[in-house]
């Protein structure tokens, strides 16, 4: 087949760059190496080649429409459009369920296109008036591109949270301390182990900590009872961002972790990002991590398939082929990057310093002392897997519960010894906090749940059995600061402490809230997505 139309040709070539070259942003080549450019154009190139591809073989399914070269070329221009912003126009079926949007919208593009088809095989001045849309289309692309290129670089936070701070972020001072936040799952206080009979000897700890110039911080609770909204309100830094109106209820955790980390832009990212800090996190088996360089969200890149995913994760967000390529990627078992830096820190800390400029902000999840019992009473490990999506089908008695998480807390306080011992080592002037995100409920039968679950279903429940929620509620809080931060005794929350450490290592001023504490409902129970404040 020889080719007889040129310009359809260069047009294809051209708008197949623009969604790169708009990408490449003044914020987002700072925050880029070469290595992801250079990625970032072969994923872009990949994409326009297949679509090439597709058409090419329309022509020989369709061959009624006897396509000539200029009408394949125009028709993957039409398809690189619409797939481009998928979700954009997916959005605007809003007369449809959001669950079916997706099928609606394939079927509704398959038929259009081949409309298109149809039209620019038969109809002349239709492929005249489309190359006329193509020309406005790349003209306004090249308008974003320079717009990109040519704005200022600085950004002022316009969220809810900041609308009544005079505060200036950009104006205050620069740190470049390296720290570590470290959420350990269900990490309930020293107190309420002390009570319960998991630990032996309050002081004795206290103690050690002081020795090493750790500060415990006394009565400590959870901004929630549960993961995802209390890790929620570290990045929002607030609690009541977190929740918002009370009088709404929430349908799905997409506006919570670990979520939100990959939906849209949080307070704490946001900061540290004007603070030229960039917020690493480090996932577990549960969650796929994905590199989001507009959120500031980075992936410890421990392969180069890893890698590979977070830069299609982050071009392709708008993208119908993101759905394609996230459900092939979530066939490959989550490494538990983690659990892998809490055995051995030092060398996943060598290799982000080696790999950075920038200052960094290394953020954990690890699920323990949570379930699955994992350790026995000499803290060995009981299985060969590490401690992340596990279950224990055995798991039936009060005391089997007692027990394993009673190994798992001891256990888990060795390894926090061992892990800020080790950072302390390769990285002395770092600030460490180590947290719980939720506490624990005992000597509750598996019939009601592992905690009051199946004992709280309303306001007048949770009042009856205040005292499981009190419980749950306590939290483990250690910080590491070299004694260099003050008003310690205000990182008394999740919320909280994630303002301290900002205030700290910035010299800022942002406002601490009022200790709460929220109780959620499982999916399972009819008023899943309501929230009621306990204290």
């Amino acid at each position: 087949m020889v080719l007889k139309n040129h310009k359809d040709l260069l047009i294809a070539i051209v708008l197949s760059l623009i969604p790169f070259l708009s990408f490449l942003s003044f914020e987002n080549l700072k925050q880029m190496t070469n290595n992801d450019i250079y990625f970032l154009f072969l994923i872009n190139s990949t994409w326009t080649f297949l679509i090439l591809i597709l058409s090419h073989f329309l022509k020989k399914i369709f061959f009624s429409f006897q396509l000539r070269i200029e009408n394949i070329l125009k028709f993957s221009i039409f398809n690189y459009i619409i797939l481009f912003n998928f979700f954009e126009l997916k959005s605007l079926l809003i007369i449809f369920n959001t669950e079916y949007r997706t099928e609606i919208f394939i079927f509704i593009y398959i038929f259009f296109s081949l409309y298109i088809l149809f039209l620019l095989t038969n109809k002349k001045k239709f492929g005249i008036f489309f190359e006329k849309f193509i020309l406005i289309y790349i003209l306004i692309y090249f308008c974003f591109l320079i717009f990109n290129f040519e704005k200022d670089p600085t950004y002022s936070l316009e969220s809810n949270y900041f609308e009544d701070k005079s505060l200036k972020i950009e104006n205050s001072k620069l740190s470049n301390k390296t720290v570590y936040y470290l959420i350990f799952d269900a990490m309930t206080s020293l107190d309420f182990a002390l009570k319960n009979e998991i630990i032996n000897n309050k002081d004795l700890y206290l103690d050690k900590y002081k020795s090493k110039n750790l500060t415990y911080i006394e009565n400590s609770i959870s901004n929630f009872n549960n993961t995802s909204l209390s890790l929620a309100s570290i990045f929002n830094l607030s609690a009541k961002e977190t929740i918002g109106s009370l009088n709404k209820k929430y349908y799905n955790e997409k506006n919570f972790y670990p979520n939100l980390l990959s939906n849209r832009k949080n307070n704490l990212s946001e900061i540290l990002k004007i603070k030229n800090y960039k917020l690493y996190w480090l996932n577990d088996k549960y969650f796929k991590c994905y590199t989001v360089f507009e959120y500031n969200i980075n992936c410890y890149k421990n392969d180069f398939f890893t890698y590979f995913v977070s830069l299609n994760r982050t071009f392709l967000t708008n993208h119908l082929f993101s759905i394609f390529f996230k459900k092939f990627t979530n066939i490959k078992n989550n490494n538990s990057t983690i659990f892998e830096f809490v055995n051995k820190p030092n060398k996943i800390i060598e290799n982000l310093k080696k790999d950075n400029n920038e200052n960094l902000f290394i953020f954990g999840h690890i699920i323990l002392p949570h379930s699955p019992w994992i350790f026995d009473k000499n803290c060995k490990i009981k299985t060969d897997n590490d401690n992340s999506g596990l279950t224990d089908n055995k798991l039936e008695s009060s005391d089997e519960h007692f027990y394993g998480y009673k190994y798992n807390y001891l256990c888990a306080l060795e390894l926090i010894d061992n892990l800020v011992e080790s950072i302390h080592e390769i990285d002395p002037e770092s600030i460490i906090i180590i947290q719980g995100d939720h506490g624990i409920n005992l000597n509750i039968q598996r019939k009601d749940g592992y905690f009051y679950n199946g004992l709280v279903e309303d306001e007048k429940t949770m009042n009856e059995n205040i005292e499981l929620v009190k419980d749950r509620s306590m939290i483990f809080n250690l910080i590491k600061d070299n004694n260099e931060c003050k008003n310690k005794a205000n990182a008394n929350t999740n919320s909280n402490t994630a303002l301290f450490l900002l205030n700290c290592l910035f010299d800022l001023d942002l406002e601490y809230e009022k200790k709460m504490h929220y109780i959620s409902f499982s999916p399972l129970q009819p008023n899943y997505g309501v929230l009621i404040r306990a204290f």
